[in-house]
């Protein structure tokens, strides 16, 4: 009389097989989340500093008479700064922040910053199955504030 071996001989390869067939897609569930965490720190990052740059233009110098609604270069500094404490391996033409002094509806002096940066993906994958583009991506915020009293 022949005994047979238990089921677990016959399907010796199976655990490797299915291995194989789920580990690509693991792997570029893996690749696509890490991409979307970094979209979401540069989102951010653009938020703040459009945020930081208004907030400098919309407060007045310590020592001068007038609001820093038309000091371009210090509202530049300030949303840049913001984004190079945030942000690594920034090429030259990646940033660009554009601060424009205006007047608001409803007639008070108001400054608006725009922060624009390109955000270029770590991964880029493509196959039968999957298509994950890696191209640059430009990501813009706009922040408008109005100029406070002085005090």
């Amino acid at each position: 009389m022949r005994i047979h071996r238990s089921t677990r001989t016959s399907r010796r390869g199976t655990a490797a097989i299915e291995l194989a067939t789920v580990l690509p897609l693991l792997f570029f569930i893996a690749l696509v989340t890490t991409d979307f965490g970094r979209f979401a720190k540069y989102k951010i990052t653009v938020e703040n500093a459009a945020r930081s740059g208004a907030l400098y233009g919309s407060s007045w110098s310590k020592f001068n008479a007038i609001s820093n609604q038309t000091d371009s270069t210090g509202i530049y500094n300030a949303a840049y700064a913001d984004i190079t404490n945030n942000l690594e391996n920034l090429q030259p033409g990646d940033v660009a922040i554009t601060p424009t002094p205006m007047t608001d509806a409803e007639g008070y002096a108001a400054v608006n910053v725009q922060v624009t940066v390109t955000f270029r993906p770590l991964f880029q994958f493509t196959s039968f199955v999957f298509n994950y583009s890696g191209s640059p991506v430009a990501l813009t915020d706009t922040c408008t504030m109005r100029v406070r009293p002085r005090q």
